[in-house]
């Protein structure tokens, strides 16, 4: 008797085992499925430009979270002092899924720099107002100080 009931203590065990590595297993495939939302934002500037042109600043912003989120704000801005005085390049609003754009900037004087800065907020979708890399937006924070992210920079030398 007790050789058969140590058998079946074992074979139940086992019985348990194999029920919780099928049911592990279970877990992480069901979980591989679940991808990470994919969010995008470049700022595209030319390293260097002549004086006297114009210098082509491009925008490219999306999300695929789903569930309603898009694009709510694109701030875009130029500055040719040094960063002391930001001139509005775009103020953009609800664009959807995704929105590329390109505007023309010109240049400031030769051995100068013209600086770039563009910031997007993701709104509308379960996460909330979040930035390209889904943190929850600090409007009064990162947001209002241009800091990465929300924001990306880029700068172009005119010779």
């Amino acid at each position: 008797m007790e050789v058969a009931s140590t058998g079946t203590r074992t074979l139940m065990g086992v019985m348990h085992t194999y029920r919780m590595a099928i049911i592990g297993f279970l877990l992480l495939v069901s979980a591989s499925g679940q991808t990470a939302v994919q969010r995008y934002f470049q700022l595209v500037v030319p390293d260097g430009v002549r004086a006297g042109t114009e210098i082509e600043v491009r925008v490219k912003v999306g999300t695929e979270a789903g569930a309603g989120e898009q694009i709510g704000f694109l701030h875009v801005e130029a500055s040719r002092d040094g960063g002391k005085q930001w001139l509005p390049v775009a103020y953009e609003q609800n664009l959807g899924l995704a929105f590329e754009h390109s505007w023309r900037v010109a240049a400031g004087p030769a051995g100068a720099r013209t600086l770039f800065r563009a910031r997007a907020a993701f709104r509308g979708g379960v996460a909330g107002d979040v930035d390209y890399q889904g943190a929850a937006i600090r409007w009064h924070d990162t947001w209002a100080g241009w800091q990465e992210p929300p924001a990306v920079h880029g700068a172009t030398e005119v010779r």
